[in-house]
């Protein structure tokens, strides 16, 4: 699969873990190929929401295309953009990149059940059959003492 999803309480050390991940990838893909050619592009939920509302299709084509797209915080877009706007985007631009076999790294406080309540079961099963789900442990490392 072509698609990791990493969840987990805050502070459990997903987008830690998902950036060294999206690292060694960039590193492995650079090995085989030119440089030149590599690509990745680090984007939040909150930012890709503000490109689908200023309507910026070209930087959301980019997304579609890039190499290694790391999605960082799924669920934290501004209140009112679970809509069906935001979503027929990110529904296109995922379904875009599975269909190119395109790198794809989610990062998300949501459980599966909250991602398919948030975004709706279309979304979720889509999710669930094109990713790899990963759990972290429930400490919060920012707060752990010792």
């Amino acid at each position: 699969k072509k698609c990791a999803v990493l969840m987990g309480d805050v502070g459990t050390g997903k987008s830690y873990g998902a950036m060294a991940f999206f690292i060694n990838i960039i590193e492995a893909v650079i090995e085989k190929d030119d440089v030149k050619n590599m690509q990745g592009k680090f984007i939040t939920a909150y930012e890709l929401a503000e490109l689908i509302s200023r309507k910026e299709y070209v930087k959301l084509d980019r997304l579609k295309k890039v190499k290694v797209l790391f999605l960082d915080e799924l669920g934290t877009e501004p209140e009112g953009w679970k809509g069906k706007d935001f979503q027929a985007h990110f529904e296109n631009m995922f379904n875009s990149r599975y269909e190119s076999g395109l790198i794809t790294i989610v990062v998300t406080n949501f459980t599966p059940d909250k991602l398919a309540e948030h975004y709706g079961d279309r979304f979720s099963s889509r999710l669930a059959q094109y990713g790899q789900g990963f759990s972290t442990k429930d400490i919060d490392f920012r707060r752990k003492k010792g």
